[in-house]
């Protein structure tokens, strides 16, 4: 069995934690803590339970982290001091790790690089704005039961073309 699977984020409105530049990623009363408390509030009156959405990453080029929060199109409260902007999404390959064991994180993240090297089909698709996600999507009974919650790696690959198979 494969432990590498692949999804499509659609393109998306999404509210923005801003980049954390120079800070760790989640200090107390940091950008990301709050960004964290804000979202979470906000996740609260959502209707629908499909999936996190909720997007951690890392900007390379400003060599800070980044949090979204998937909106739907007519979302239109205040969400200041943070921003909306537009998610690209795209095609994505995921496998999931034990959140909070770096070595763990680590691991599954080199795994689904391998994979994607070895791959005759995918290749990775990393630009600027548009790199590694990672969500944890673990339901609170499911996190007790396992006694940790799982993260989804999720690296940006993009289908070679068949004309170069």
């Amino acid at each position: 069995m494969e432990a590498i699977r692949f999804i499509r984020l659609p393109k998306c409105k999404a509210v923005t934690s801003g980049y954390a530049y120079n800070e760790e990623p989640f200090q107390k009363n940091g950008k990301l803590e709050l960004f964290d408390s804000f979202w979470s509030k906000l996740d609260e009156s959502r209707v629908d339970r499909w999936y996190s959405r909720d997007y951690l990453m890392y900007g390379r080029e400003q060599d800070a982290m980044i949090w979204y929060y998937a909106v739907p199109d007519d979302f239109n409260q205040d969400v200041s001091p943070w921003e909306i902007v537009e998610l690209e999404g795209g095609l994505y390959a995921c496998a999931a790790a034990n959140a909070g064991s770096f070595e763990d994180e680590q691991r599954v993240y080199g795994e689904i690089k391998r994979y994607i090297a070895d791959s005759e089909n995918f290749i990775l698709d990393e630009r600027e704005n548009h790199y590694d996600l990672c969500t944890v999507m673990t339901p609170s009974d499911v996190e007790k039961a396992l006694g940790y919650s799982q993260i989804e790696i999720m690296v940006p690959v993009r289908i070679v073309a068949s004309d170069t198979l």
